[in-house]
């Protein structure tokens, strides 16, 4: 394995394991090129847990493995990176918990420019195989190659059940919270929740409009949506239908929190100059996926 750059001070050091480029739950992999190129891409990258920045990476390489594979053609292998946190008092709790193991667990943002699919080895996203169903006995994946950029990676709670966690929601929503700092967005204000059971009841008071018209009240502007925005997640919805043969209903077969993952890549591909993809469509449809399904887990 190959490090870049020495070791320096005398802060805390540890070594944290980024990625790697096994198949995944969205069956998606690294390949170990790419994972060699995103090595050299996170030095000098920022950690995080929730909004504070914490650690920073001084060094990073990729180690294979010598017995076990990632796919029949790659070895397993991952990026393993040495980072460093200050020792003060704020951050002894930290330093204790990585030590004991409590914290391990890492997500890292990044986008990439190709995507390979394992059956047919399409690259532009227009054939008809889905992943995670096997064709003539191959399970169908994606090859990710050719990474553009590397953002920030965070400690994260264990991903074992796919849910999210409350320390996890706080994490995503920092993370949105620095990306939308630039444009003066503050994501606090866009996350404040709506009793639907209440709201849409015949309980609610009645108003009366300038012209005498009475109606129960509604804190709804469904009329104020963007049409063309809206128009454009429709279009989403046809491709994957037209396009991959996905059903209406799939996308309840996928965590919430992946769709929320998705989303992510699509906004910082966006940031990031990308336009191989309409990435505020796919990332807008992902999170009303995510939200969807969290409004049927709430009112169940």
């Amino acid at each position: 394995m190959r490090f870049r750059n020495p070791e320096t001070g005398d802060d805390y050091t540890f070594t944290i394991k980024l990625c790697d480029n096994k198949i995944d739950k969205s069956y998606e992999r690294f390949s170990t090129d790419c994972l060699e190129k995103m090595a050299k891409m996170f030095v000098g990258k920022e950690g995080y847990i929730g909004e504070n920045q914490v650690a920073k990476i001084i060094s990073a390489g990729v180690i294979e493995s010598g017995y076990t594979y990632a796919t029949p053609e790659e070895r397993c292998a991952w990026i393993e990176a040495k980072a460093t946190i200050k020792r003060t008092h704020e951050n002894e709790s930290v330093i204790e918990q990585i030590e004991t193991g409590e914290k391990k667990n890492v997500g890292i943002g990044c986008s990439v420019n190709k995507r390979t699919c394992s059956i047919c080895g399409d690259t532009d996203g227009k054939c008809n195989h889905r992943p995670g169903e096997y064709y003539d006995g191959e399970l169908c994946f994606i090859t990710l190659d050719g990474p553009q950029e590397v953002y920030e990676w965070a400690f994260i709670e264990s991903e074992e059940d796919g849910h999210f966690t409350e320390n996890e929601r706080k994490s995503y929503r920092d993370m949105l919270n620095r990306a939308g700092k630039p444009m003066g967005i503050n994501i606090e204000d866009l996350m404040e929740e709506a009793d639907m059971d209440k709201t849409l009841s015949s309980e609610v008071p009645v108003t009366t409009n300038d012209q005498g018209g009475q109606q129960h009240a509604r804190p709804y502007r469904s009329e104020w949506l963007p049409p063309r925005a809206i128009l454009a997640v429709s279009h989403v919805r046809w491709e994957s239908e037209a396009l991959h043969g996905y059903s209406e209903y799939n996308y309840k077969l996928i965590p919430a929190k992946e769709h929320v993952g998705r989303a992510l890549t699509h906004l910082l591909a966006y940031l990031a100059g990308d336009t191989s993809n309409d990435h505020l469509a796919h990332a807008a449809t992902r999170v009303l996926f995510a939200l969807e399904m969290e409004e049927e887990a709430n009112h169940e």
